[in-house]
């Protein structure tokens, strides 16, 4: 029995378990991401949001995985390790996705309709004029107003949603013009929040008060009055004529939880 219990002892001490009581914040960032699977897979709740944000969670926080560390090399045995996670930011520190992106759509890209419906190729042009345009404000108001953000999320940003543009514009043209307008009304609200949040920090220090409104804001729709299904999802909130889904506001505290999470806690997870 003895001999038993010194195995059972030493195998959970090798593993991530062992590791698990150390930091309190770990195992509930754990739990939040099992929480979020479930929402994800279990009710099909915003699975294409859940289901990555919570890997994503799982990753960063199981123990002694490494994933973000910086590579090593070791000269006596010609050998060096690297974490996962750091390989990946790589793309985004040197703004190669972008390319990626790009390259990737304009290889997939059919211009039968375009060719079909000449017409479409100025309100096309139109649309891409000004979404550069708009990214050229953005881009000054960032650098500006916060010059130590990460110099790549504006351009990805900004490519996602040419591609989005240039979809609607080929399909639905009268639909290209609305989606426009609320990227122009996104991009005003992005510089109204730098010139009168200077300090993010103060954010920071609700970082899980956001991450339980988030939550909130997720199970809401499933309350029995206001919560509607559209489409056979049921995503939405009716207060009286106005339907919106919660889940886009709860991606954006989400979003600034775990951005303050990764930063509060960059040592521990690599």
């Amino acid at each position: 029995m003895e001999f038993f219990t010194r195995v059972i002892t030493a195998i959970a001490s090798g593993s991530g378990f062992a590791y698990l009581p150390q930091d309190w914040r770990q195992v509930a960032m754990i739990f939040i991401a099992c929480v979020l699977l479930y929402m994800g897979i279990g009710k099909g709740y915003e699975p294409l949001l859940m289901v990555p944000i919570a890997f994503g969670m799982l990753l960063a926080n199981l123990p002694i995985t490494g994933l973000f560390n910086a590579p090593v090399y070791d000269a006596a045995t010609h050998s060096g390790t690297v974490g996962f996670m750091w390989v990946l930011y790589q793309g985004v520190q040197y703004a190669i996705y972008p390319s990626i992106i790009f390259m990737g759509i304009g290889a997939m890209t059919d211009f039968g309709p375009l060719l079909a419906n000449p017409t479409s190729l100025l309100l096309g042009a139109a649309a891409q004029l000004g979404i550069f345009a708009a990214f050229v404000v953005a881009h000054i108001a960032v650098r500006w107003l916060a010059p130590a953000a990460d110099p790549a999320i504006l351009p990805i940003t900004f490519a996602l949603s040419t591609i989005g543009i240039a979809f609607v514009t080929r399909i639905v043209p009268d639909m290209a013009v609305r989606q426009l307008m609320w990227l122009y009304a996104g991009i005003a609200c992005m510089v109204l929040v730098l010139v009168f949040l200077k300090n993010i920090d103060r954010l920071a220090q609700y970082k899980y008060v956001l991450v339980l409104l988030g939550i909130l804001l997720l199970l809401s729709p499933l309350l029995p009055v206001v919560g509607t299904e559209i489409n056979g999802s049921r995503l939405w909130l009716r207060i009286g004529d106005l339907s919106f889904q919660p889940g886009e506001l709860a991606k954006i505290c989400i979003v600034l939880f775990l951005a303050a999470y990764l930063a509060q806690n960059r040592e521990m997870l690599s």
